[in-house]
């Protein structure tokens, strides 16, 4: 028994056949490599454009190229990642001379017929439109071509569709004066021709828009306009490249290219039978989707993969940078643990000079200094991380901030001779602004100390400028610079500017990723420029939002206090060395009498000042046991709202200040304490 296949299983199967294909088709180069070498090697290849057949080829209002071919060639040239020199013709007759001569390589739009095989190879029919004949409003509709002999009909002079019309009718008056289609249509609309023959497409879209109302098709025959691409052949390569670029265009782009412009796509023949369509269609969306899938999961994987290499070479890294901050900041912290323990040591040897002691403490105390700001920065870069830093907005002069960095670091510069100067643009009346003072002034101060740091002799010069809403801050050196490699990481956590160099100098190399976060957090910014050996320009630039100013008033005088006044103060602190220090402090001070009592804990403090409210002023650590010194100083502002409460403690980040504040306190000073801070501090509650 023998079993036959319809024409109708012999196209579904086809269709099958070829979506099983297409979803399957490797995503291979277009090109061989050969091919692909002698395009990127081809100076200019040609195309030649006659832009007067809308809407396949024209210009638009504005002048420039459009239409359903250009679309098409543009994306020929993205499948092949090339672009063609485009030329632009008005007459069709010099295309077809300049491709005989060489001067062009590509017809983007041509008729094919015999005369013009003989020099060019054709492509890809990209769409077809009959071939109408278009007469007044007084002629029927229904002519035949055999009417129109002995008429005068107009068509462009060597267009392919008068070869036509001669061949089948030589005895029709064929008038080719006009250059374009429009040309003709409108010899028609003034009485000069009786006809016109062109394409279907063409015709309505001059008819519509240019009005010519006199016109109607009159016959629409059986030739049809099916133009494509043309290759001159004496190039064998491009011949080839053109056909697989071609090849490559997928059906869908064609279709979308042809709706857009035609608004009608021809459909295969096969896509007639709505049965098949519907099976054919059913299948390719599993097809589709499957091959989607499988693209999906590749992808999904593919990009997992590379996310986890990623997040591999960076926690590579970042345990790199950790490991080496964790053995650099082990050195840096035991170089001043040497210089304390080993000069303290030295202090309690009998026979050393008043001046030998003064030295001895001045490095004692300097390597206490270092290790303490060691400790800020870690903490500093630990809270940036976290994102637990805010900005803390306030009123104040840019001009003083920028003073005050440049004058407490100018015998630093001066100690090393080099040349210090500030160089301040912007005027007094417009200093005031907001910004976070703090988080400024520590940029300004580490930028400028970091400058006379690495400058062994020259220069360090500080520009501050302003522009219509901005403000730059510009330190500039003379010093040992960046090498370009070290630019790249300048800013990242725990890395020094040059290894090389700066391991001869002292750092954690946490200082500039500090800077860089309080300037992000102003909404600024911090580049640098460098040149290695030739010197540094670190800028700030931070927006300028400018407030009114606040004169402050200069003629308040304080009195110098007796040195026979007699004041109580209370320490609440449970710390025993803390407390020692700070009571010996306070003995020390010639200026009053100071009584000083002691409460071990928040509780204490309010149970103290309750039982002997005679206490002028209090000294309130934060972190004590029963009560903490936030709480304490909450009960004693209750009990009286006038007693001058001076927090101390070792949580000096600016949340903790501002958290002191809220709670009641009137002024705050770090541990460890400065005795001109408490010099300070006892000037101004107990003048």
């Amino acid at each position: 028994m023998k079993y036959w296949i319809t024409l109708p299983q012999k196209i579904l199967l086809l269709f099958l056949l070829t979506i099983i294909v297409t979803a399957c088709k490797d995503s291979s180069p277009i090109l061989t490599p050969e091919e692909q070498a002698w395009l990127e090697t081809s100076e200019s290849i040609k195309v030649a454009i006659f832009p007067n057949y809308p809407p396949y080829n024209f210009k638009d209002e504005s002048g420039e190229l459009e239409g359903i071919l250009l679309d098409y060639l543009v994306t020929l040239e993205d499948k092949l990642d090339y672009t063609f020199e485009r030329v632009e013709y008005q007459d069709f007759a010099k295309v077809l001379q300049d491709a005989k001569d060489h001067e062009i390589d590509i017809i983007l739009e041509i008729q094919r017929n015999d005369i013009r095989e003989e020099y060019l190879n054709f492509y890809e029919k990209l769409y077809q439109s009959p071939y109408v004949v278009v007469g007044n409003t007084e002629q029927p509709f229904g002519m035949s071509l055999e009417d129109l002999q002995g008429r005068k009909v107009a068509m462009p002079k060597s267009f392919a569709i008068i070869d036509y019309v001669k061949s089948k009718f030589p005895s029709i008056d064929i008038l080719d004066s006009c250059n374009t289609d429009e040309a003709c249509l409108k010899l028609v609309q003034e009485g000069k021709a009786d006809f016109y023959i062109g394409p279907k497409a063409v015709t309505s879209f001059f008819v519509k828009s240019q009005q010519l109302d006199k016109l109607h098709i009159v016959s629409i025959l059986d030739y049809e306009y099916k133009p494509g691409i043309a290759v001159t052949k004496y190039h064998p390569e491009l011949n080839s490249i053109i056909y697989k670029g071609t090849e490559s265009i997928t059906f869908q782009e064609r279709s979308d290219i042809r709706e857009e412009w035609l608004y009608s796509v021809v459909t295969p023949f096969y896509m007639q039978l709505r049965f098949w369509i519907t099976i054919a269609t059913i299948i390719a969306i599993l097809m589709i989707i499957i091959t989607a899938i499988n693209r999906f999961l590749k992808w999904k994987i593919t990009s997992r993969t590379i996310e986890l290499e990623r997040a591999k070479k960076k926690a590579e890294e970042s345990s790199k940078l950790k490991t080496s901050f964790i053995n650099n900041i082990t050195h840096e912290m035991r170089t001043p643990m040497n210089a304390i323990m080993g000069f303290t040591g030295l202090l309690n040897k009998t026979g050393i000079t008043l001046e030998e002691q003064e030295e001895y403490s001045s490095i004692i105390t300097d390597g206490c200094t270092r290790l303490m700001e060691m400790m800020d920065n870690v903490l500093e870069i630990s809270l940036l991380q976290s994102s637990q830093v805010f900005s803390q907005k306030r009123q104040t002069s840019i001009k003083k901030i920028v003073r005050n960095s440049f004058e407490n670091l100018e015998p630093k510069a001066l100690k090393k001779e080099l040349k210090y100067e500030l160089i301040d643009t912007i005027p007094e009346a417009e200093s005031r602004i907001i910004i976070d003072k703090a988080k400024l002034s520590k940029a300004v101060n580490y930028l400028i100390d970091n400058a006379i740091k690495f400058t062994p002799k020259g220069y360090v010069k500080i520009y501050l400028r302003k522009s219509e809403n901005r403000i730059s801050i510009a330190i500039e050196d003379s010093g040992i610079g960046i090498s370009e490699e070290r630019q790249r990481t300048i800013f990242d956590n725990y890395s020094k500017s040059n290894k090389g160099e700066s391991s001869f100098f002292e750092g954690l190399g946490l200082g500039l990723s500090i800077t860089k976060s309080y300037c992000t957090i102003m909404n600024g910014h911090l580049t640098v420029s460098s040149k290695l050996g030739e010197g540094s320009i670190f800028t700030i630039d931070i927006p300028y939002v400018p407030s009114e100013a606040i004169v402050a008033n200069t003629n308040e005088k304080t009195t110098a206090p007796s040195k026979n006044d007699e004041y109580t103060i209370l320490i609440a602190e449970d710390g025993e060395v803390n407390y020692l220090f700070l009571k010996t402090i306070l003995k020390r001070y010639d200026h009053h009498k100071l009584i000083v009592h002691r409460a071990k804990n928040g509780k204490e403090a309010v149970d103290y000042y309750t039982k002997n409210n005679a206490i002028d002023l209090v000294f309130m650590d934060i972190q004590m046991p029963l009560m903490n010194g936030h709480d304490a100083i909450k009960s004693l502002k209750e009990l009286n709202p006038q007693l001058p409460i001076v927090a101390q403690t070792a949580y000096s980040t600016e949340a903790d200040i501002q958290r002191a504040f809220e709670a009641g306190c009137d002024d705050f000073i770090s541990k460890p304490v400065d005795p001109a801070a408490i010099s300070k501090v006892l000037h101004r509650f107990l003048n």
